[in-house]
């Protein structure tokens, strides 16, 4: 007899072409269908168009939601990131209010204060831009001003809250250029005639000021090919796609750490057994040939920390 395949729900914070959720996804779905080892079907939803559209109504989205969930049980459901997070917690009930629930990829900021319910559990992350500043300060002691690339959606207010916060202890010694009040045309102007000793830092850019929607894998490209100043990030994807490098937070254990998980609730445990410790950024680590572009020796990197991209020396390569 055949074996019936089960249904799980992939609920995006974003579009799916969303650079760190799309590597998520990507590498989730094959895993978690590895270890099961019974066939899963992966339904997959975007609140990325409901989100930027101010007009629409929580019902509405709500409906929009439902629309696409299949007529048969839903075994799993998988919000990734915070704000998919927290509307699938908000409107559960309606939408799917027995089904086992699986908080993926979210921030610590968005669970910690909120009780889950017996039928949740979470595999949490930490983003700790302020650690990223730090790194900078370490490889280039000399930085003044730091651009903060972040966008203008209601998101990325949350985030722009919590980073002016975290970085209010370095104002005395730096000063930041935020971008959520300007155009995606705004930025890369900015970024392409800053003071000397400038760095950029990438947050999240998933609609700019204008309302404009962008993904990571464009802006990246393009910042990396305007600005006259390094780029840093936070997610390991990022990295061989423009940035400079540190602790990144590393997308590759994510999506193994969360198919491990799904794999135990897909098979009958208890959701609320299921504790899994908060993931922090990985070993140090950073593309050679951005070092060498900006001049970064390797000596100043913290021990420890992995080289990559290294291009060979015209002696290496000739000798």
């Amino acid at each position: 007899a055949q074996t019936e395949s089960r249904q799980a729900l992939l609920l995006y914070s974003y579009e799916s072409d969303f650079a760190s959720h799309n590597a998520f996804a990507t590498m989730f779905r094959p895993e978690l269908s590895r270890l099961f080892g019974e066939p899963i079907d992966f339904i997959e939803v975007s609140l990325q168009a409901a989100r930027l559209n101010p007009s629409a109504s929580k019902e509405s989205i709500v409906n929009e939601v439902r629309s696409t969930l299949p007529r048969r049980r839903l075994d799993l459901v998988v919000p990734i990131g915070g704000p998919a997070a927290v509307f699938a917690q908000k409107y559960r009930q309606q939408l799917f209010p027995t089904t086992p629930m699986l908080l993926a990829g979210v921030d610590r900021r968005f669970v910690q204060n909120r009780a889950l319910a017996t039928n949740d559990t979470a595999v949490a992350v930490e983003h700790d831009p302020p650690q990223m500043i730090e790194t900078i300060l370490r490889l280039l002691p000399d930085t003044r001003t730091v651009f903060v690339v972040i966008g203008a959606s209601q998101f990325e207010q949350f985030w722009l809250k919590e980073l002016q916060r975290g970085l209010r202890r370095l104002e005395d010694r730096l000063t930041f250029i935020w971008t959520n009040a300007l155009s995606f045309e705004q930025m890369l102007k900015g970024c392409a005639s800053l003071p000397p000793h400038s760095a950029i830092f990438y947050g999240v850019l998933s609609s700019d000021a204008k309302g404009v929607r962008h993904t990571e894998e464009r802006t990246m490209s393009a910042f990396h090919a305007a600005a006259n100043a390094p780029i840093f990030g936070l997610h390991s994807t990022q990295l061989g796609h423009g940035i400079v490098g540190g602790p990144l937070l590393s997308i590759e254990d994510l999506s193994r750490n969360t198919a491990t998980v799904a794999v135990r609730m897909l098979r009958g445990e208890s959701p609320q057994s299921l504790t899994t410790p908060t993931q922090v950024a990985a070993t140090p680590a950073f593309d050679g040939r951005e070092l060498r572009r900006w001049g970064i020796g390797e000596d100043r990197l913290q021990p420890g920390s992995v080289v990559l991209f290294r291009e060979p020396t015209a002696w290496q390569r000739y000798r």
